[in-house]
């Protein structure tokens, strides 16, 4: 009995991966829509898995419930996932204590009763974990804010509603003799973690992203790492279930610039209204884009080529994004650059090394049709600029959406809005997830062709039935914040 016991303790714990995987999406913050479990086709597993096992456990004998659970986890573990679980130190901490709680539940209650409660388990262990994971991650942010302090390296900060990790990377390889993390790394301890692990001597500059869902988000980072410099890309209705408001949006991007020293300055989007507002907040000096510095813009599938001027001379720029808003991203590291010190020509020169971010409106051809990959865009903003962009080209059209999985109150409205956008510029609107019956009733009244999938794999397939060669392909945040439903 005592190894069945174990065995079971085991099986359930893997089991419980996929409950880990959702908890580690959430940032270990399961008000941030862990529960949604409850809706997924993961716990519908566990329903099943429960109901048979009760009736193995009064009909037949103790170690059918064994070859069950071996059954679920199997089932589980062997479905591919677009973001694996990533087993951190963190997640191994909690899988242990997961361990130990479920082999006191198998052996003093018995393992056939509490399957569907996996995901509540999966929760105490995070909270047992919580003490000890928060005097970890303090050690680990007061060890890299000690390190940059001693570094003397310029610490450049990037927040905004959208294009962040865009402005970062372009910034990173437009700015001589700086560095930045890879991906969207913008909490505190992502940051804390790249700092440890990387040798600063090198570099002049630092260049960060400043990621919020609540206000004074932004102000901690700043009072954590205190960049002199910074750049807002701009503003609009994103993180609503968190921020409630636009208005606490706009409070919270500017944090940046409250928190930015009277040395210093911050260049701000001058395309974006909400942004501008911002140049009458903090005392550092702000500096605006100038789009007139912008001539001769033409964007083809294959990238945008413009000319930028400065002191009477025209600079030829090519970069290999497509996007509408690239050239606000350009004007925003090009301002940048200038401000601290870089001459034009090694800017304009380093454009050649521009590459496109992934999952950011990144454009490829799979030998047969293009493909916009702008799996990462996840507001109303984005959307529109993306519909912008596409809108110059003649293809044939196909999107494929989720729509805004993080809206709050105005979720419905947005998605109908969203909707509408998409079924004005696409010829066939693929709507998946939660939220499809509010972007397909927006599209419906476009002429379009609009179609419901369950999920991404549908979607999918759904799509080979649309496509033409040469016809654009776009997949739009594909990928939920939380949970595939």
């Amino acid at each position: 009995m005592l190894i069945l016991d174990v065995l079971d303790a085991l099986l359930l714990t893997v089991l419980s991966f996929e409950c880990f995987r959702i908890l580690q999406s959430c940032s270990y913050k399961p008000q941030r829509g862990y529960f949604k479990i409850i809706a997924s086709s993961f716990f519908l597993v566990l329903i099943f898995t429960q109901v048979l096992i009760v009736l193995c456990h009064l009909l037949w004998q103790r170690w059918c419930a064994t070859v069950l659970f071996g059954i679920a986890t199997a089932v589980s573990v062997f479905k591919k996932r677009k973001c694996p679980l990533k087993f951190t130190k963190r997640i191994v901490r909690m899988l242990v204590v997961q361990l130990v709680l479920i082999f006191v539940l198998c052996h003093y209650v018995g393992s056939c009763y509490f399957a569907m409660a996996l995901p509540i388990i999966a929760v105490v262990s995070w909270l047992i974990c919580l003490p000890v994971d928060g005097i970890i991650a303090n050690y680990y942010i007061k060890k890299a804010v000690k390190k940059l302090s001693q570094s003397g390296i310029t610490v450049v900060a990037i927040t905004g509603s959208y294009g962040k990790t865009c402005t970062k990377d372009m910034l990173a390889t437009l700015l001589n003799d700086s560095i930045a993390p890879s991906g969207s790394c913008n909490t505190p301890l992502g940051i804390a973690k790249f700092v440890n692990s990387t040798d600063l001597s090198p570099y002049k500059h630092l260049i960060l992203e400043f990621g919020a869902r609540n206000v004074g988000d932004i102000q901690k980072l700043c009072k954590l790492f205190q960049p002199i410099c910074g750049i807002v890309t701009g503003i609009c209705e994103q993180h609503l279930s968190t921020f409630k408001t636009l208005g606490n949006i706009v409070k919270t991007k500017g944090e940046l610039v409250e928190n930015l020293p009277q040395k210093g300055f911050c260049v701000l989007n001058s395309n974006d209204s909400s942004t501008q507002s911002l140049s009458q907040v903090g005392v550092c000096r702000k500096v605006l884009t100038d789009k007139s510095a912008i001539q001769n813009q033409q964007t083809t599938l294959q990238g945008t080529q413009f000319a930028v001027k400065h002191n009477g001379q025209l600079y030829q720029i090519c970069l290999p994004q497509i996007s509408n808003y690239i050239v606000d991203t350009f004007l925003m590291c090009f301002e940048m650059c200038k401000n601290l010190g870089q001459d034009v020509v090694s800017t304009v020169n380093n454009c050649q090394k521009v590459a496109q971010t992934p999952h950011r409106m990144q454009i490829l051809h799979n030998g047969t049709f293009y493909i916009v990959d702008d799996a990462y865009n996840a507001n109303i903003k984005g959307i529109s600029n993306c519909c912008t962009t596409l809108s110059h080209f003649d293809n044939y059209k196909i999107v494929l959406t989720q729509g805004i999985v993080e809206g709050g109150k105005l979720q419905r409205t947005l998605n109908e809005r969203c909707g509408q956008m998409l079924g004005a510029h696409f010829d066939v609107v693929i709507a998946i997830g939660k939220y499809a019956n509010h972007i397909l009733k927006g599209a419906n009244n476009c002429n379009c062709k609009v179609v419901y999938a369950k999920n991404l794999a549908e979607g999918t397939r759904l799509l080979q039935r649309y496509t033409k060669p040469n016809c654009i392909v776009l997949f739009q945040n594909d990928l939920p914040d939380v949970v595939s439903l």
